[in-house]
């Protein structure tokens, strides 16, 4: 099967990256975009990198040369912007990127509002730190003008990937929210506004970043209750 990868939507990108790369032993990358010369036709830039890297091949033959002590690599591209994984292993890709390469454990890569990076030997995707401050400083912002019903919908439709970093970042949100509520003597927004499942996303859907298709209505009548703050 080859290893490239070209995405239709950055959720797409970011989840097949992570899940199916950095989650399996990809710990290190390079980055690049396509030349402005070639932007009316990135297939070439895909091609290239792929049979320059030998990136094309059967999971048998890199599962072979990886027990070999040879490093695997994948290709990504979303757009203009490329990456290229590999596991730890002898490659050209080292050899000629020794400069350039950089390793998930050390540096997450930002990309799309997401950062992605190893963390205690685990994939940590969470939201990059220009995202969180925005939707922090709107949503506190809108704390004390929005009823709770409207701002559970508004987290729970957020156009994000509830990996389990983001949920622990959106729940800091959340307190920081219901801290102003409670001061003003409203209600809080129930826990529950936020999302907890990661969509199902084809590396082809183009509205995948258009945010969650779920509807709240469910989600509200079920769970919310507008209850006072002790």
């Amino acid at each position: 099967m080859e290893q490239r990868v070209v995405a239709a939507s950055v959720v797409g990108f970011i989840r097949h990256l992570a899940l199916y790369h950095v989650n399996r032993g990809y710990e290190f990358y390079l980055t690049g975009r396509v030349p402005e010369r070639k932007r009316w036709q990135p297939e070439e830039v895909d091609r290239a990198i792929v049979e320059k890297y030998g990136i094309a091949m059967s999971k048998y033959t890199r599962h072979r040369r990886r027990r070999a002590g040879e490093a695997a690599v994948a290709y990504y591209r979303h757009g203009e912007f490329w990456v290229m994984v590999a596991t730890e292993g002898a490659h050209r890709f080292f050899d000629e990127n020794k400069e350039s390469i950089k390793s998930f454990r050390r540096q997450p890569l930002v990309f799309g509002g997401y950062s992605i990076g190893i963390k205690n030997d685990k994939l940590h995707v969470q939201l990059a730190d220009d995202l969180f401050r925005e939707l922090r400083g709107y949503l506190v912002n809108q704390a004390v003008h929005r009823s709770a019903a409207r701002l559970a919908k508004e987290i729970y439709e957020l156009p994000v990937e509830p990996f389990g970093p983001v949920q622990r970042q959106l729940r800091k949100i959340l307190r920081e929210v219901n801290a102003e509520r409670k001061t003003a003597g409203m209600v809080r927004v129930p826990g529950r506004a936020i999302p907890c499942r990661l969509r199902v996303v084809r590396l082809t859907d183009r509205d995948a970043d258009e945010g969650a298709s779920v509807s709240v209505a469910i989600l509200l009548q079920a769970s919310f209750r507008e209850r006072p703050f002790p």
